[in-house]
């Protein structure tokens, strides 16, 4: 997979961690003693599509990433997910 502006090591990385997370579905390359090396990815998975979901509107993706980044600190992706949910529940008055 090409993503302009990317090495191929970089893409390959961030989709195994993708992968390992479940946010996509994929065949993965292995070894001959079975190691991982790289996947394929297809799909997002059901959670994956759930996030994108979740983030697709440009306000909560905004105010999703302003949020994070004042907080300064790296944050868990379900934490990510659970915060993009309630933004999205407040813009509907929910």
């Amino acid at each position: 997979m090409k993503v302009e502006g990317y090495d191929d090591l970089t893409v390959r990385y961030h989709l195994l961690l993708l992968a390992h997370a479940k946010l996509i579905d994929y065949e993965p390359a292995l070894t001959k003693t079975g190691k991982v090396i790289y996947v394929l990815a297809f799909n997002p998975s059901l959670q994956g599509y759930e996030f994108l979901d979740a983030v697709r509107d440009e306000a909560v993706w905004n105010r999703l990433k302003a949020q994070v980044s004042e907080k300064g600190a790296s944050v868990p992706f379900d934490v990510l997910k659970l915060l993009a949910i309630e933004f999205a529940k407040k813009m509907f008055g929910l």
